[in-house]
């Protein structure tokens, strides 16, 4: 799924601005389904149950939605565990762009970091 294919990451605390992060990742995956775009949100903390709830109320189907309950899991994918969120934009098996601790109020920075692997 995440191979060559352009694709954003996000490994996030359970919280108000992860979800956000998800609805907007969501809706631009959506956008741009034909162009081989995908998406992925990791959710750390928090409760499974909740996080399907989430995606069943927002009708989130674009993207993957993975949950964890030990934070001790990014440290497998090297993710600094003391951050909010980081966020991975890929093309080719290349990190292109990441972003720590953003805020889903900045998230037309992502927005153009995926146009970048896009083109």
């Amino acid at each position: 799924m995440y191979g060559a294919s352009p694709s954003v990451q996000v490994f996030a605390k359970a919280d108000a601005n992860s979800a956000s992060l998800a609805e907007k990742l969501e809706k631009l995956v959506a956008a741009n389904e034909g162009r081989g775009l995908k998406g992925l949100v990791y959710v750390i903390g928090g409760e499974a149950g909740k996080l399907e709830k989430f995606a069943a109320d927002k009708n989130i189907s674009k993207i993957a939605l993975c949950y964890s309950d030990n934070p001790a899991d990014m440290q497998s994918y090297k993710i600094n565990p003391e951050a909010t969120n980081t966020v991975l934009v890929y093309k080719g098996k290349k990190v292109t762009a990441n972003f720590v601790n953003l805020k889903a109020d900045d998230f037309g920075k992502l927005e153009e970091a995926v146009k970048t692997v896009l083109q």
